[in-house]
């Protein structure tokens, strides 16, 4: 990973900058992918500590026997920020290439896994969510059963649109109508994705349905890579 991925010209904050200037100051100036990784986990380690983590485990909608992982966590409005618009950002990795992409991606999970590892108890309060994303109960669950989801290629991180709370599940703002991003030409804009409340900036992992066949995912990793990579979204 290099310290700045992408240049002016492959992507431009010119939008973000005429209708909330002070925002794409701090997009310019973001750090590194590395310290991005890192404020990832600093923000999960945070979230253990107080009460910014959520454990799911969802439903496959078409092989209803199948179960994944999901994991939740605050990371505040510049975090996310960071994490979605900046140059140095995981969609600038997949506007770079959907191989690279999925190497931050991974770099991404790994962190992820290692920190529910040091920092979960060893038996986790799960809620379990069927196969239309609805609350229907929780459940005991071992850390270790819950991380075999998270297997590398398999896993995906993202916004998160569905929190998780205590008896049911709270739609959060889309956190898409905001300037956008110009990305590699005049005509190419991207969504900039953003919340302005600390309380609804969230990312969610999501692990890799466990079936008799192993672990999968309905949607192919590499076909998520390429349609990030062409247009920003997932």
């Amino acid at each position: 990973m290099t310290a700045a991925i992408l240049l002016e010209t492959e992507w431009s904050f010119d939008k973000v900058e005429s209708a909330e200037p002070e925002r794409a100051v701090k997009l310019k100036a973001a750090g590194s992918p590395e310290a991005l990784i890192g404020a990832l986990q600093a923000a999960l380690v945070q979230g253990f500590d107080g009460d910014g983590v959520r454990f799911g485990h969802e439903q496959n909608s078409s092989q209803p026997n199948d179960w994944r992982s999901i994991l939740q966590f605050r990371v505040g409005t510049c975090l996310f920020d960071w994490f979605f618009n900046a140059r140095t950002g995981y969609r600038a990795h997949f506007k770079k290439s959907p191989e690279t992409g999925l190497k931050f991606n991974d770099a991404v999970v790994q962190v992820i896994v290692d920190t529910i590892n040091a920092k979960a108890s060893q038996t986790l309060d799960v809620t379990l969510l069927d196969i239309k994303y609805t609350y229907i109960g929780t459940s005991k669950m071992t850390r270790e059963q819950f991380l075999l989801s998270f297997a590398p290629i398999l896993s995906k991180i993202w916004l998160c649109a569905l929190l998780i709370e205590p008896g049911q599940i709270k739609q959060l703002p889309p956190g898409a109508t905001g300037p956008k991003i110009r990305v590699s030409s005049p005509d190419n804009c991207w969504l900039a994705f953003y919340q302005e409340l600390e309380a609804d900036a969230w990312l969610e992992l999501k692990g890799a349905f466990s079936g008799t066949c192993g672990l999968y995912q309905p949607k192919d990793a590499i076909r998520r890579a390429k349609t990030i990579h062409q247009k920003g979204t997932a």
